[in-house]
């Protein structure tokens, strides 16, 4: 019998009876088991694809898998464990690592870092005017949102008509404060503050600002004031909630208790306070007489509205 032909590169006779595979014994992922015979050819920590497939490991961090074998990869809580796998509020995260055990979150979004997850922050009362799912605080703290009258409420929420503040609930000159939670003046003759409410878009290229008031004495007028800046200071029988460089905006009739600016034939707000076609923030509040309001000043003031007005 004539000598043997020597084997084509990368074949060798030694490794085919070694692999048993017939073919070149490659072993790209250099895990020293041929390609062959590699169920993860391309993968150096496996030979087979396990749980997780190849590429992915079959680690089990939270050591559920000492009972049951849930690897990470298809573990609903791989933190702690959790060999039951239960998951009450079907998010897909487990009980056991679910920031927000009974609402859907499967984001698990934690933007304070507080352990407890951004929706519960939000069901439990934390303000999201934005609806984003995210707690305004985080929004003004990561800069995605601003609050240029700094009132802790971002801007894009406040461009339907301001947002009132500075009640007459403390501080009113003669005790004559006004209900807890009422968002009124200091209280005048009617037993009431007079509340001042914003409504309409505010952004200066189509302004629709409306600023009304009610629970004012029946009979009168009221003068509707813009500032560039905040007090809080007892004026009259109420507090100064508009400062800084004040523009009278018009008086106005009161009728039945109420009234408003602008009314027709006025100028829109933006246009007589002149406000910039840039934007801006400005306060506003009304001043109305009151003979025989309680501390006997004569006149009283409502909470304010704040603006930021937009372009």
């Amino acid at each position: 019998m004539g000598p043997v032909a020597p084997a084509p590169a990368g074949e060798l006779d030694h490794d085919r009876a070694s692999t048993g595979c017939g073919t070149a014994d490659t072993d790209s992922d250099g895990d020293g088991t041929a390609n062959c015979n590699d169920g993860c050819p391309n993968d150096p920590l496996k030979i087979a694809p396990g749980t997780c497939g190849c590429g992915v490991s079959d680690v089990d961090s939270d050591a559920d898998g000492i009972a049951d074998g849930i690897a990470d990869c298809i573990d609903n809580c791989d933190t702690a464990a959790n060999p039951t796998q239960a998951d009450v509020d079907g998010d897909g995260v487990g009980n056991a690592g679910d920031n927000c055990l009974l609402i859907p979150n499967p984001g698990q979004g934690d933007c304070d870092t507080d352990t407890i997850g951004d929706a519960c922050e939000i069901a439990s009362g934390s303000a999201d005017c934005n609806l984003n799912g995210i707690p305004d605080t985080c929004d003004l703290t990561a800069a995605t949102s601003f609050d240029l009258n700094s009132n802790a409420i971002p801007d894009e929420c406040e461009q339907l008509g301001g947002t009132p503040f500075c009640f007459g609930e403390t501080g009113c000159p003669c005790g004559n404060n006004s209900a807890p939670g009422a968002n009124q003046g200091c209280r005048n003759s009617t037993g009431f503050g007079a509340e001042l409410v914003g409504s309409g878009l505010t952004d200066v290229s189509s302004d629709g600002l409306l600023l009304t008031v009610t629970h004012l004495p029946t009979n009168g007028f009221a003068v509707f004031i813009q500032g560039t800046a905040v007090s809080g200071a007892p004026f009259s029988d109420g507090k100064r909630c508009a400062a800084g460089t004040v523009i009278r905006l018009g008086l106005e009739t009161v009728s039945g208790g109420t009234t408003a600016y602008p009314q027709f034939g006025d100028p829109t707000v933006s246009v007589r306070g002149l406000v910039p076609p840039t934007g801006g923030v400005r306060y506003y509040q009304a001043w109305y007489r009151n003979p025989t309001g309680p501390c006997q000043t004569g006149s009283n003031l409502t909470n304010g509205v704040s603006v930021v007005w937009q372009p």
